[in-house]
């Protein structure tokens, strides 16, 4: 739960009717989180990461922010995912799994969020390159997303 408030509140919106909206929508999320958690039903669980998701790149475009700590939150979307569904399962696997599972998944997030960083400040002077990258990237980390929910939904 820890994970999925930091998520909810970051990054900060200021005070104004679109940043109350997305303080709003982040409650809602974390909200659908418990519901889904309580009720174990997985597929619930997954609308709740995707609205935490979609919350995060909405205040990012709407406030015109570039994130540092984007592969950190990666990492914690990336572990929310493991850890909920570990607790809809019933955590059937020894504790020391599943915690390592977890810290993989949220490495392999990390340096793909600082890969994506690093190819976004090289200049911009090779533009179909550049574009290829960035969209092998895109589907590199929504086809990690996609492994992680597999069979879960």
């Amino acid at each position: 739960m820890a994970v999925a408030v930091a998520l909810a509140g970051h990054p900060v919106a200021a005070v104004t009717p679109l940043g109350v909206m997305l303080r709003t929508w982040g409650i809602v999320a974390v909200t659908v989180l418990v519901v889904g958690l309580v009720g174990a039903w997985p597929a619930v669980v997954n609308a709740a990461v995707g609205l935490l998701v979609v919350r995060y790149a909405v205040a990012l475009a709407v406030f015109d922010l570039s994130d540092p700590a984007a592969p950190l939150v990666a990492a914690g979307v990336m572990v929310l995912i493991e850890l909920a569904h570990g607790a809809i399962d019933g955590f059937r696997e020894p504790a020391a799994a599943r915690w390592g599972r977890a810290a993989l998944v949220a490495a392999i997030a990390v340096v793909a969020g600082l890969v994506v960083q690093l190819g976004a400040t090289l200049p911009v002077t090779h533009g179909m390159l550049m574009q290829a990258a960035g969209v092998g990237a895109a589907v590199a980390a929504l086809g990690l997303v996609v492994v992680l929910l597999r069979g879960r939904a």
